[in-house]
């Protein structure tokens, strides 16, 4: 055995943008030039892939149909909206709640906002399907990376609420005036969203290293709620049942993770005791608040089914995509019937692939079926479509099949291997032997 250092490869090269991207996903605050961090990373990916492609002289990397359907429908409400766009005047008396859930106010930007979307929910999986190749230690790898950026901007929230730093109101001079924490970014609903698709992925990161899976639990528990998020805190809950019902090791995740509460409540009740009662306030289910927020979203849940009524083949346009605060009526108020089936086909093929790698005993069919089921549990009463840290998970999962599972994994990142000498002794046969076959 020697042990020659060999140099990054060229998947290795291509794998690292995407590692960085998967971390800095929720980063929006931390935007360079106008530019989302992960958008950097993404577009750095691109030439590495392209680079590895040609090296290796690999094919395009095989994506699944329902991924494929479900970009379809996007490109098609575009060029639609294009060619037929919706009445200016229909447009001007719609009642929208607030100029802050807006993303695509026009439809320039409308346009601008599909290619976006279309770069989470086809772009990133290639990239990603080419750097993992098939092997299932590179998308775990970039499973963890999405788990430890969603565990930062939680732990920057918990900093923050106890008072320890002030990092939300440096990076965005938003004053916090309801007591619910961002973290990392700029509205707590989508770090508690982060933390609810993460957290699957910290229950299986537990079972193999005990001590940070389940630091990372704990971080992205107490992001969630702290978020004040209520579909985030639902999601968390859901996320964490799902993923340990279809896991194969039960017993003792369960038993890992209520030792892991226990001590986290004793730990939290000796030291923050005085914070306990104003916590308790984040749970927003029956309050002056909730149903203030209540009051609001109703008026944009309504205008999101006006929409549809108004135009209920192609919608109004993607400038509407966020507005209705429920990803269902959003993507029938953007894209009408025509977005939401080719939508349906790619959410249904998704859970699908995910429900069989779980019951064939794929280690990571667990996480991904967290990871789903707390976004479309989620998507009840929130906007988060079209954002690129959504699509991570799934991005993992058809690296997975892009080529076909890899017969050995290799280390992610490595530098320095070990190699094996090809020469090989043949056993020496005794001289008898020898002159046997010799008068044969």
């Amino acid at each position: 055995m020697q042990k020659s250092p060999l140099p990054l490869t060229s998947a290795d090269l291509a794998f690292a943008p995407l590692a960085l991207a998967a971390i800095t996903a929720t980063w929006v605050p931390l935007a360079v030039g106008g530019l989302q961090l992960v958008d950097i990373f993404i577009a750095l990916s691109a030439p590495l892939c392209l680079v590895h492609i040609l090296a290796t002289r690999r094919q395009i990397p095989r994506l699944p149909w329902w991924l494929m359907i479900g970009t379809l429908g996007i490109v098609l409400v575009i060029v639609a909206h294009t060619f037929f766009p919706t009445s200016d005047s229909y447009m001007a008396r719609r009642s929208i709640l607030s100029a802050k859930d807006m993303v695509f106010d026009t439809p320039e930007a409308s346009a601008l906002g599909g290619v976006q979307w279309i770069l989470a929910l086809l772009v990133l999986p290639a990239l990603v399907a080419i750097a993992v190749q098939g092997k299932k230690q590179r998308a775990s790898a970039l499973l963890r990376f999405w788990m430890l950026g969603a565990s930062i901007s939680s732990l920057v929230a918990i900093t923050d609420y106890v008072g320890v730093t002030s990092i939300n109101l440096a990076l965005t001079g938003l004053v916090n005036i309801s007591g619910r924490e961002g973290g990392l970014t700029l509205h707590p609903n989508n770090m508690g969203i982060a933390a609810a698709l993460t957290i699957p992925v910290a229950i299986h990161y537990a079972t193999r290293n005990r001590f940070l899976g389940s630091v990372c639990i704990v971080t992205l528990a107490a992001g969630a709620f702290l978020s004040g998020s209520r579909a985030a805190q639902i999601a968390t809950l859901v996320a964490v049942v799902v993923s340990i019902a279809w896991s194969k090791r039960k017993g003792p995740i369960v038993r890992r993770l209520a030792a892991t509460v226990i001590a986290s409540a004793v730990v939290v009740q000796t030291l923050f005791s005085d914070m306990i009662t104003k916590a308790f306030g984040l749970f927003r289910f029956d309050s002056v608040t909730a149903d203030d927020s209540d009051a609001g979203r109703a008026v944009i849940f309504a205008q999101g089914l006006s929409d549809f009524f108004e135009r209920p083949f192609f919608g109004v346009g993607l400038e509407v995509i966020a507005h209705a605060h429920s990803i269902y009526v959003q993507i029938l108020a953007a894209g009408g019937l025509v977005l939401a089936l080719t939508m349906a086909c790619f959410l249904c093929g998704a859970l699908a692939r995910s429900t069989t790698l779980a019951r064939t005993g794929e280690v990571l069919g667990p996480v991904f079926m967290g990871s789903l089921a707390a976004w479309l549990v989620a998507g009840i009463a929130s906007n988060q479509l079209t954002d690129r840290y959504i699509y991570f998970g799934i991005a993992a999962m058809v690296a997975l099949d892009a080529y076909g599972r890899a017969e050995a994994d290799e280390p992610v990142l490595a530098i320095a291997t070990t190699a094996v000498s090809t020469r090989r002794k043949l056993p020496r046969l005794p001289a008898t032997a020898l002159l046997g076959a010799s008068r044969r």
